[in-house]
């Protein structure tokens, strides 16, 4: 099974509250490619808008899960 970094704070957060000791592995990382500043790469693209979901999804999953207790 592969999973992505982006929920892995949340994993962590979420095992350590049942006292449990998450050693984080992840694949999948985004990393940003250095290019020359180009005025087309000032708009969003379909893959930064992708990115952008996941992160607020994140987020969200986060405050949902503090709003439950089930993290600090």
């Amino acid at each position: 099974m592969t999973i992505s970094a982006s929920p892995m704070a949340r994993f962590v957060a979420l095992f350590k509250a049942i006292c449990m000791k998450p050693i984080p592995e992840a694949i999948e990382y985004y990393v940003k490619n250095i290019l020359k500043i180009n005025l087309a790469k000032s708009f969003p693209s379909a893959k930064g808008i992708d990115k952008m979901e996941r992160v607020v999804y994140e987020y969200l999953g986060i405050a949902w899960a503090r709003l439950r207790g089930q993290i600090n």
